[in-house]
């Protein structure tokens, strides 16, 4: 299970106008006509970010996962999240799992953590509580990946792709104009070096961007939304599971014969900037702690 979580969080491991005198527009209009489509992408990471928050919408699609009945699970979302103070409250659509269904499923998070609440069905297997707590910082040790310095690994955290963003390559092209949720936006396309993000990032966190690099033998292919006000509005990101390098750490134990398999595709919508974010943590008494709980699976075995 502590190899998986690192393969998918890994993978997953998912995003203004102008004021002022008629000269001023002509100026800023002339300096946005300039733009390569690579200067757009670079500069839509940063300008998103100042926006504080946004709601967020998200489809994580895996398919040809070894071990995933009917090859394929789709698992989509929705909620809002806090950029500068790491937080946000969600709502999570899961597939039936085992026979088991899961249906809607709430979850918040805050810096590394995220609760999720699941159905009674689900929770009698998951110490009796109704919200399991994942560590995603302790559950990425055994990825050789310290999840707390990069924020979270999942696509309900936008300020990750954003910073992927900095690693936008020189292939990065502009597709056309279009509309995502009723507004204009331009689509770009091309592909992220994680090791160019990773010299993009806050000198604190750059170790830990460079481990995660070191997951990808190549550029990762996305694609990105960008409306009037250089705001991501859309990101989408494929990584071909078959392609990751993984550290000693997650495969030890693991047949040499046992590959990751299959592709991870993550699509992230932002919309209704600045919205005020909401979190309450649930209380101790009602949680039980993931990695507890594999623990506890290890020593029975």
């Amino acid at each position: 299970m502590r190899r998986w979580s690192g393969v998918l969080m890994a993978g997953a491991l998912l995003f203004t106008a102008a004021c002022g005198s008629n000269s001023s527009d002509d100026t800023a209009t002339d300096a946005k006509a300039k733009q390569t489509p690579l200067d757009a992408v670079l500069a839509s990471s940063t300008k998103t970010a100042e926006a504080k928050s946004s709601r967020v919408a998200f489809t994580i699609l895996t398919q040809g996962v070894q071990g995933v009945p009917g090859g394929s699970i789709t698992i989509t979302g929705e909620g809002a999240f806090d950029y500068a103070d790491r937080q946000g409250a969600f709502t999570f659509n899961l597939p039936a799992i085992a026979g088991i269904p899961l249906g809607q499923i709430e979850a918040v998070s805050t810096g590394s953590t995220i609760y999720q609440k699941f159905p009674p069905q689900v929770a009698s297997y998951l110490g009796g509580k109704p919200w399991v707590k994942i560590d995603l910082n302790q559950l990425g040790k055994g990825a050789g990946i310290d999840f707390d310095s990069i924020s979270q690994a999942s696509s309900s955290d936008p300020t990750q792709a954003l910073q992927f963003l900095q690693g936008a390559g020189a292939d990065m092209v502009e597709v056309g104009k279009e509309q995502v949720r009723g507004e204009p936006v331009t689509h770009y396309r091309g592909t992220v070096d994680l090791n160019k993000a990773a010299a993009a990032a806050p000198p604190e966190q750059q170790p830990t961007y460079q481990k995660l690099a070191q997951l990808y033998s190549q550029p990762v292919p996305m694609e990105v939304w960008i409306d009037g006000d250089s705001r991501v509005r859309k990101v989408t990101t494929a990584v071909d599971l078959a392609k990751l390098t993984l550290p000693s750490e997650a495969t030890a134990g693991a047949p040499a014969e046992v590959k990751p398999t299959g592709t991870l595709t993550s699509t992230t919508e932002l919309f209704d900037f600045g919205t005020p974010v909401s979190v309450t943590v649930p209380p101790a008494d009602q949680v039980t702690d993931l990695a507890q709980l594999i623990a506890a699976a290890g020593r029975g075995r």
